[in-house]
C-alpha cells in the first residue's frame, strides 16, 4: 500500500512539473551554464553577472531578447568563442526552450524546471 501511494504522489508531482506554465519574459536576458551546481538531472544556468565564473574551457551563455530573438556562444572548431545571432521560441505546453542559428537549425534544447530571478534549472536529456 505505502509503495502505491509513493508511486502515485510521485507521478503526480512530476506531472505538476511538465504542466506548470512560465512566463516567457521571465526568460530574457544573459544566462551562463553554472556547471559547477549542474548534477545528474539537472543543468542549472545564472544570469552572466551572477557571480564571476571559475575559469572553464567552454561555457555555454545565451542572451534571450524579446520578439524571439537571441544571442548564443558559439564554439568554433579551432577552440574559438563569439556570439552568433539567432532566434528562440519557448513552447508553454512542455516548458521547452529552443535555440535556433541564423539557417534556422536548432543549436540546443532546454526542458525548464523552474525558473527564478537567479536561476533557471533546466532537465538533462
Amino acid at each position: 500500500m505505502k509503495l502505491r501511494l509513493t508511486i502515485l504522489l510521485l507521478s503526480l508531482t512530476t506531472g505538476t512539473l511538465a504542466q506548470e506554465k512560465h512566463d516567457p519574459e521571465t526568460l530574457l536576458g544573459c544566462w551562463t551554464d553554472s556547471r559547477e551546481e549542474n548534477t545528474t538531472e539537472f543543468q542549472v544556468f545564472r544570469p552572466c553577472d551572477h557571480i564571476t565564473f571559475p575559469p572553464s574551457r567552454f561555457r555555454f551563455s545565451m542572451v534571450l531578447k524579446e520578439n524571439e530573438a537571441c544571442d548564443w556562444l558559439y564554439l568554433a572548431p579551432n577552440d574559438a568563442h563569439h556570439m552568433r545571432p539567432g532566434t528562440r521560441k519557448f513552447s508553454d505546453g512542455t516548458n521547452t526552450l529552443k535555440i535556433y542559428n541564423e539557417e534556422g537549425q536548432e543549436v540546443r534544447s532546454f526542458q525548464m524546471v523552474d525558473i527564478g530571478k537567479d536561476q533557471l534549472k533546466w532537465r538533462k536529456g
